[in-house]
């Protein structure tokens, strides 16, 4: 699964299945959605979640979330001059979305710091370098603040995630059926959190 996912509600899901399943062994690979494709169609995956847009073949199941603009608690963003933006690296459809919903609300940007892992794009905003869009299950409510249309920003993107699997002869597993489950259960509860079920 990608790395957003993963370090937010999913923990439970898997907590449900190690209590359900204690003598399966699960590996967890956690990367950028096109890697998750190539491991998938060569077999090393049974089960993976990403970006519909990166990952060949139907998902079994979508979800659209919002992103939010956020920003460290005592960032102010500047009134002239392009805005400071920390975006993610690699093949990041998210990066193209925020780019174009700035460029379609008229806002100039440039982009400060890059990096493809979320724990360092988390340090980046805390430390004031600048803004980004993160899901709502990755802000830090004690060191982020949410910034919105109040600020002169545009609405936020909203992404898509897929839920695949390498085969359907592959669910019929009962651990692996099982597992796809609680994934499913997780996601679709953290969807229907932020009002954007598919």
């Amino acid at each position: 699964m990608i790395e957003d996912i993963a370090v937010g509600s999913l923990p439970r899901a898997l907590q449900r299945f190690a209590e359900c399943h204690p003598n399966v062994a699960l590996e967890l690979t956690v990367t950028e959605s096109t890697v998750l494709s190539e491991k998938l169609s060569q077999g090393q995956l049974d089960v993976a979640i990403g970006d519909p847009a990166l990952i060949r073949g139907e998902p079994i199941l979508t979800w659209r979330l919002p992103l939010r603009w956020v920003a460290a608690r005592g960032f102010v963003l500047p009134e002239e001059g392009p805005l400071p933006l920390v975006t993610f690296d690699g093949v990041c459809t998210w990066r193209h979305k925020m780019i174009e919903a700035l460029k379609g609300g008229g806002r100039p940007w440039r982009t400060v710091l890059t990096s493809a892992s979320l724990s360092s794009i988390q340090s980046m905003i805390e430390a004031g370098l600048g803004i980004a869009v993160l899901l709502d299950l990755n802000i830090r409510a004690n060191t982020m603040r949410v910034l919105g249309t109040e600020e002169g920003l545009p609405p936020a993107p909203v992404i898509e995630l897929g839920l695949f699997a390498a085969d359907h002869q592959g669910l019929s597993s009962r651990p692996v059926s099982a597992l796809w489950a609680f994934l499913s259960e997780e996601l679709q509860a953290q969807a229907l959190a932020t009002g954007r079920a598919a």
